[in-house]
Order: structure tokens, then C-alpha cells, then sequence
């Protein structure tokens, strides 16, 4: 019987937040972890690596092709989650990668927070 591995393991999750490039690589290259999976709030790598506010860790991430627009269950994107915790250089990080600026979550409407903080940012 094949041993059960958890997809997202915790050390990826660690790794995300702590914007550990060697350590992510590590994991996504032996096997042991799927970037694309979600946790139990809807939430995916980048989430996680726009929390801990390392912008080459969250580069690594989209090398993957991970989807920047992806919402957890609030209808957070990446994005909104660097905007609350007001990281600039995450913020630019992803809009210049291409995020949809209009997203709003369901909680309540932040595009217009999204697109002063951008502007800001610039």
C-alpha cells in the first residue's frame, strides 16, 4: 500500500510563507508537494506567500503558473491579501505580473483600496 503524502505539506506551506526559494524548489521538485492545491480555506501557495511578504518566494510560486486570481473562500486573491496587510512591494509584484485589479472579495469591496494602494505603490 502507497504511503498517503499530504499534497500541500506543511513544509511548503512554511516555505511560502517564509519566501524560502531553495526550500520550495525542494519540495516541488522531489514530489512531495502540489503547489496546486488548496488548504481548507480555499487558499493556494501564493496566499500563503503574500502573507509572509517575500517577493521571491512568490516569484518562485508563479513560475509554477499558479493562478493569481484565484479567490479562497472570502473571495480573496493574493493581491487583496498584500493590500491588507499593506506590502507594497507584494502588491507590485503581482499587479505587474498581471493580476485582475477588479476583483472584489465577498466580505466587501476592495478595488477601489486595490487600486489607490497600486497607484501608491507605482
Amino acid at each position: 500500500m502507497p504511503a498517503l503524502v499530504d499534497p500541500v505539506t506543511p513544509l511548503l506551506w512554511r516555505a511560502c510563507l517564509a519566501g524560502d526559494v531553495t526550500l520550495i524548489d525542494g519540495e516541488l521538485q522531489n514530489g512531495r508537494a502540489d503547489p496546486h492545491t488548496l488548504d481548507r480555506n480555499g487558499e493556494s501557495c501564493l496566499h500563503m506567500a503574500a502573507r509572509g511578504g517575500q517577493t521571491k518566494g512568490l516569484e518562485r510560486l508563479l513560475d509554477e503558473g499558479l493562478r493569481l486570481d484565484h479567490t479562497n473562500h472570502n473571495g480573496q486573491t493574493p493581491l487583496h491579501v498584500a493590500v491588507n496587510l499593506d506590502n507594497l512591494d507584494i502588491v507590485r509584484t503581482i499587479a505587474q505580473h498581471g493580476a485582475d485589479l477588479d476583483i472584489t472579495t465577498k466580505v466587501s469591496h476592495h478595488s477601489m483600496a486595490t487600486r489607490r494602494i497600486i497607484r501608491d505603490a507605482k
